[in-house]
């Protein structure tokens, strides 16, 4: 374990210059490219050797290849637990009782890796509490937090609080790593990112690979929504995505195909889509949101290692996303939807 800070789409971070932070990907191999903060790892307290993936995968039921290496030596599950839904934004109020039993669950399932920011409701409470009460699993764990301010150039002595908020909340000392909005959808960071990380050996942790649920069976065949048709922020967030990007009737031709695709498999729509940004260059994990207490898709996730999309699988979901606006004119490159 160790100190590490990569600057996002702010300016500044706490006077760090942007050329100082690119000096800290090429040695540490994280970045954060998107957002607008600073991110932050806390990883498990446990043994001060990394465990390796086959380690990981003899105490789970998942794969050994469900396993990575991010940071040079951290040991990293390739689904994170997305904990943007204890929010409060995504139609439920978490309980924590349930959901440290919910982590709990996923860590022996290995699913050991979370990521989480201090505007995401209690989570990083919830891992405090976690920490204190289910010391085992966290031991087990990776915490990915975010210090996420107002988009300006801003002290050492702000930074400094504000990362100090997130530390005393996770009952932890020290800090590691990054992040990318990556879908079917917004594939911005295959046209630049992807190619500078490889050269960089720096790997991407990519959200929204799902769309806040919208690429799932549930949406098949439905008319274009209205806002009362959602029920949490992120349906919200990523509908208005789908309207930049092409549009409700396109999109309806995109989840025919991974359906077609899905069944072809004996998947679902949304292993099809994880699994795609898993083969993108450079890519490390993929995160899928989770409402902790309320809702378990593990066992659904798990069919995602074992997937193999052929070329005839690409090929066809690149017929229909070929036809879409080219997201890098309408929004521009990655993380500009950030900066204002």
């Amino acid at each position: 374990m160790g100190f590490r800070m990569s600057l996002s789409d702010a300016d500044d971070c706490g006077g760090l210059t942007r050329g100082e932070m690119i000096k800290n990907v090429r040695k540490f191999g994280a970045v954060t490219a998107a957002g607008a903060g600073c991110v932050l790892t806390r990883s498990g307290s446990g043994s001060e050797v990394p465990r390796t993936p086959a380690a990981f995968a003899a105490s789970s039921d998942l794969p050994e290849e469900a396993y990575t290496t991010i940071g040079g030596d951290m040991k990293t599950c390739r689904i994170l637990n997305g904990m943007w839904q204890l929010s409060g934004a995504h139609g439920f109020r978490p309980d924590q009782k349930p959901a440290l039993q919910a982590m709990a669950k996923l860590v022996n399932k290995g699913y050991t890796t979370f990521d989480l920011a201090d505007h995401y409701g209690p989570a990083e409470d919830f891992v405090g509490a976690f920490e204190s009460q289910n010391r085992a699993e966290a031991d087990k764990g990776q915490f990915f937090t975010k210090w996420v301010p107002r988009p300006t150039r801003m002290d050492r002595s702000t930074v400094e609080a504000g990362v100090g908020q997130s530390l005393a909340r996770m009952k932890t000392e020290p800090i590691d790593l990054m992040q990318v909005q990556y879908s079917l959808l917004d594939q911005r960071p295959g046209q630049r990112m992807a190619t500078l990380a490889a050269e960089r050996g720096v790997g991407l942790l990519c959200y929204g690979t799902v769309l806040g649920g919208l690429l799932s069976e549930k949406w098949i065949g439905k008319p274009t929504p209205t806002r009362s048709d959602f029920t949490t922020v992120s349906e919200m967030k990523y509908y208005n995505m789908i309207r930049q990007w092409g549009g409700w009737p396109l999109f309806q031709e995109l989840l025919s195909v991974t359906k077609s695709v899905a069944d072809k498999h004996g998947v679902s729509i949304p292993n099809v889509g994880v699994r795609w940004v898993l083969d993108r260059p450079a890519v490390a994990g993929a995160i899928v949101g989770t409402r902790l207490g309320l809702t378990d898709h593990s066992d659904d996730n798990r069919r995602v290692f074992g997937l193999k999309l052929d070329d005839e699988d690409r090929s066809r979901i690149a017929a229909v996303t070929e036809q879409s606006r080219d997201l890098m004119t309408v929004i521009g490159d990655v993380g500009d939807e950030y900066r204002g």
